[in-house]
C-alpha cells in the first residue's frame, strides 16, 4: 500500500494557525476531494476536530485518527503512526493518504512514498509547519501553476 501526504503548504511552510488553515483556495479543496476520495485518510486528533463537524468524519473515506483519547465511533480511533498504517492496510486499498497534522506530517515523512503538495504563493503567520522537503530525498515529478498557488508532486527517490 502507498502512503501518500497531502497538504497546502505556504512558502514558509505553515500550515496551520490555532487550529484553521490560514487561507481558503477553493480548487485546493476541489483536488483534496478529488484524489482522497474512498481511501483512507490518517490524522492527529487536533486535525479531526478541525474539520466543520457537517463533513466529520470526511465523508466516502474511513478515518484513522491518532489519538490517546476515546473518539466517536464515525472514525477508527489508533495510538501509534504504526497502528494508522495496520488500519489502513487491513482495508486492502492499494494507497493511504496522511492529511495532518504538524506531528503526523512529521510521522509519516519515513514512511511516504508520495507527496502531493499545494503550495501557497507567500509568507503567512502560523504555529504549525510542514516538514522542510528534502530534495535529496523528494524528486518533484509535477508542476502545475494556478497563479498564486501550485499543485505540486514529489516521490521518494
Amino acid at each position: 500500500m502507498k502512503l501518500i501526504i497531502i497538504a497546502a503548504v505556504s512558502e514558509n511552510n505553515v500550515i496551520g494557525r490555532g487550529g484553521i488553515i490560514p487561507w481558503h483556495i477553493p480548487e485546493d479543496l476541489k483536488r483534496f476531494r478529488k484524489l482522497t476520495l474512498g481511501y483512507p485518510v490518517i490524522m492527529g486528533r487536533n486535525t479531526y476536530e478541525s474539520v466543520p463537524e457537517r463533513f466529520r468524519p470526511l465523508p466516502n473515506r474511513t478515518n484513522v485518527v491518532i489519538t490517546s483519547r476515546s473518539m466517536d465511533e464515525n472514525a477508527i480511533s489508533v495510538k501509534s503512526p504504526v497502528e494508522a498504517i495496520t488500519s489502513a492496510m487491513e482495508l486492502k486499498h492499494d494507497k493511504a493518504y496522511i492529511i495532518g497534522g504538524e506531528k503526523v506530517y512529521n510521522d509519516f515523512m519515513l514512511f511516504a512514498d508520495r507527496l502531493e503538495i499545494t503550495k501557497i504563493k507567500g509568507n503567512y503567520l502560523g504555529d504549525k509547519f510542514f516538514p522542510r522537503i528534502n530534495p535529496r530525498i523528494w524528486e518533484r515529478i509535477h508542476e502545475e501553476s494556478h497563479g498564486n498557488f501550485l499543485f505540486e508532486t514529489y516521490v521518494r527517490r
